[in-house]
């Protein structure tokens, strides 16, 4: 007995399954895992599967013309359409296998693009920063040398000063806080939109330098001032939540205190780690959505925080590395008081006046007749180019990695110039 209707599409579908669908399916499948082996093998039975095959004694005959739609049936024929089936079992079948090999950040692939990048687009990155970093090294070198000098007279009064001796040291110190806080302001978002327009808009400039002061800057200043509420905030209630179940452990017993106390810190920590990484592509967010970029670098990291920490952590010990290095090369008598500042323990006699020997040795350095001040600027004004442009390029980066759009992260030609 013929089958009917019914049972002709079924036998199609069967013949279509397993010749069709499921090869093509496992080819898709290998080229996603990497295996060349198995796709080309999977490749090569999909067109041995879907290649017309002869009938005997066809000789010269004229193909047969496609027949009538089968009734119920989603296609035309159903083995004259194995694109459009095809799409449709990967997109319900193999989406969420997809999903999960696109949604591993690449640790090592995003840290090697970060200083492709650099490498690649040096030139580019200088003409951007070199006007913003000279006037915020020229801001600090007019101010800090007030500022240190107050400092070190308020550190010189001892533990218990005379309030108002203190209050007028204090006046200098708290302008020059303002002062600098005023030009950071306005320089550090110059800073950091001068180092994103390129790895995430694209944009070239064309003039050798960037001063500028618009919308994108003033949305890195909203999305840094939030930043700063936040994590301010979070540190006080820390602080608060350290205390009381410190105190309140104690109560039971010393030891239990200080252990709860240290699981209460190390868990603290770990959080506003977490935190600081969910929201570090805040800045490359803001130039791309033009919005605040809290939320977006928020839903974008979702489900990448281990990846990215650990992104974050290979960035951290190259920036620890350059600060050592810079340290070294222009302070190198720091190093040896930053070591008896360690030794000294918890003797408060002996760190205060530590702490008042370091804040000397920078009034110095700031002290334009000194012979370091000069090496000093110099070198703190490539250290502060160096540093903007490897952490906003990081993010950048990580930032386009995890959009799926990794290509602006390498160099391309002539990027550089």
């Amino acid at each position: 007995r013929l089958p009917g209707k019914r049972g002709t599409r079924r036998v199609l579908r069967f013949y279509y399954q397993w010749t069709v669908r499921v090869p093509r399916c496992l080819s898709i499948y290998f080229n996603l895992s990497g295996n060349s082996f198995l796709r080309e093998t999977a490749e090569h039975w999909v067109m041995e599967a879907t290649r017309e095959k002869p009938e005997p004694g066809a000789g010269n005959r004229e193909p047969e013309k496609e027949g009538p739609p089968i009734a119920g049936s989603r296609f035309t024929n159903p083995l004259s359409a194995p694109d459009e089936l095809s799409h449709s079992y990967v997109s319900s079948r193999f989406s969420l296998t997809q999903r999960k090999i696109e949604m591993k950040f690449p640790v090592f692939t995003a840290f090697s693009a970060t200083f492709a990048y650099l490498g690649g687009h040096a030139v580019l990155l200088l003409k951007a920063l070199w006007l913003p970093a000279l006037l915020l090294t020229a801001a600090l070198a007019a101010v800090m040398p007030k500022y240190l000098a107050s400092a070190v007279a308020i550190s010189e009064l001892g533990a218990n000063p005379d309030p108002n001796e203190a209050m007028a040291l204090a006046g200098p110190l708290f302008r020059s806080i303002g002062l600098l806080l005023m030009v950071g302001a306005v320089l550090y978002p110059m800073l950091i939109v001068a180092s994103l327009r390129r790895i995430v808009r694209g944009d070239d400039r064309k003039l050798p330098f960037y001063l500028n002061f618009a919308g994108d800057e003033l949305r890195t200043l909203g999305a840094y001032t939030l930043i700063f509420v936040m994590v301010t905030i979070s540190y006080l209630v820390f602080a608060l939540a350290l205390g009381v179940i410190g105190g309140v452990v104690g109560l039971v017993s010393p030891v239990a205190g200080a252990i709860g106390a240290f699981g209460a810190a190390v868990a603290g920590l770990g959080v506003l780690a977490w935190f600081m990484t969910r929201i570090s592509v805040t800045f490359p967010a803001v130039m791309a959505t033009r919005t605040l970029g809290l939320a977006q670098s928020w839903r974008a990291t979702k489900g990448h925080a281990l990846r990215l920490f650990a992104f974050w952590a290979l960035i951290a010990i190259v920036l620890v590395l350059a600060a050592l290095i810079h340290a070294a090369a222009l302070t190198p008598n720091m190093m040896s008081v930053y070591g008896e500042l360690v030794a000294a323990g918890a003797d408060e006699a002996a760190q205060q006046q530590i702490q008042i020997r370091i804040l000397q040795a920078q009034r110095d350095l700031y002290d334009i007749e000194s012979p370091l001040f000069w090496p000093f600027t110099i070198g703190s004004f490539i250290y502060t180019m160096a540093m903007i442009a490897v952490i906003n390029v990081a993010a950048g980066t990580a930032w386009r990695c995890l959009k799926g759009e990794p290509s602006r992260a390498a160099p391309d030609a002539g990027g550089g110039h």
